[in-house]
């Protein structure tokens, strides 16, 4: 299993591209629907789980999941397998653009590359949506008065915004 982890985990790696949120459906197409490691509802738990512990969220995911299926050992093989292409991909990235940028402008690259990402998180937050997690009225009154302080104070810390919408859900749920 140990192994299993690693090799998903490495493929995940190679199509990870966009950062965590963009590669959160890969990781749930590979996890939840083609290995049948975790449930979708333990898959939602870990996404949970992952955003509130620091660091990358998908290095989080491959950690959660690793250690839930196969312990330490487990934790240890999916990391490894999901930072390895990323690692390897961004030094040969990193010295072909240092090549190529002394010849020639690369604005235009880098605003398709983050029409992709937009893509792919947009997609991740419809299957969050139309998913088990919003589950209730309760969770879209928290959803949406969480929406509404995030945008009038931006500076806020994410973590601040994450507690105060588990003690808020909590509060709604005993009234």
């Amino acid at each position: 299993m140990i192994i299993k982890l690693f090799l998903i985990f490495l493929k995940i790696g190679f199509f990870a591209y966009g950062g965590g949120w963009g590669v959160l459906s890969i990781i749930r197409d590979e996890i939840v629907r083609v290995h049948y490691i975790l449930s979708m509802d333990d898959f939602l738990n870990m996404i949970s789980i992952a955003q509130l512990t620091p660091g990358p969220i998908a290095v989080n995911v491959a950690t959660y999941t690793g250690f839930k299926v196969a312990g330490f050992f487990g934790a240890l093989s999916s990391t490894i397998g999901v930072i390895l292409p990323g690692v390897l991909l961004s030094m040969i990235v990193y010295a072909f653009l240092l090549f190529i940028e002394k010849k020639y402008s690369l604005d235009k690259l880098y605003r398709s590359l983050r029409v992709g990402v937009i893509v792919l998180v947009a997609y991740t937050t419809y299957l969050i949506f139309t998913s088990s997690a919003i589950v209730d009225y309760s969770s879209i009154v928290v959803f949406v008065f969480l929406l509404i302080i995030y945008f009038r104070y931006r500076k806020l810390n994410p973590l601040y915004i994450v507690l105060f919408g588990g003690i808020f859900y909590l509060i709604l749920k005993v009234i």
